[in-house]
């Protein structure tokens, strides 16, 4: 039998062994994705888009709609897809259905990530918007962005997912 004290320092090396090797395992997990390859993986679709403050979306005098996606949105527009490249371009396409058959299948846009990749900017033709990003995971895009008209300033809330 082991002096009292060696099946002490036993015990104790035992214990810190067992506590410090989980802390020590290597991962399993892959590394996380950049947002690079999170926007580039495959084409978004346009699933939701809503407005903050409220406006008169359905023509009725109210200014209580709040749903652009419901509301404004042309059946014609919501089988659109969105594909952006590692190379900063990218597609719109038309998809299945087109709302004007004279209209090309597909638009090519430009595309960069601004102030620490937490702004999206999309250039379409000579015009370039910015879009906050809420949201980017390997399934859904959620942007925003406001403008602000006669001291009002609106909110667009824009949702894609894949």
């Amino acid at each position: 039998m082991l002096p009292k004290t060696t099946r002490l320092y036993a015990t104790g090396f035992l214990f810190a062994v067992v506590l410090f090797s989980g802390a020590c395992s290597k991962s399993d997990s892959t590394p996380a994705k950049t947002k690079t390859q999170l926007l580039t993986a495959s084409s978004w679709k346009l699933t939701a888009h809503t407005v903050n403050p409220a406006m008169d979306l359905d023509g009725d005098g109210q200014k209580d709609d709040t749903d652009v996606f419901a509301l404004g949105y042309e059946a014609c527009s919501k089988d659109d897809t969105y594909s952006f490249h590692t190379d900063f371009t990218g597609i719109v396409d038309e998809g299945p259905t087109k709302c004007d058959a004279s209209d090309p299948q597909s638009t090519p846009i430009e595309w960069l990530f601004k102030s620490n990749e937490t702004v999206l900017q999309i250039k379409q033709d000579i015009i370039a918007l910015d879009f906050t990003i809420v949201e980017l995971t390997e399934t859904k895009l959620k942007v925003t962005y406001s403008q602000t008209d006669s001291g009002v300033t609106v909110t667009q809330t824009i949702t894609y997912t894949h």
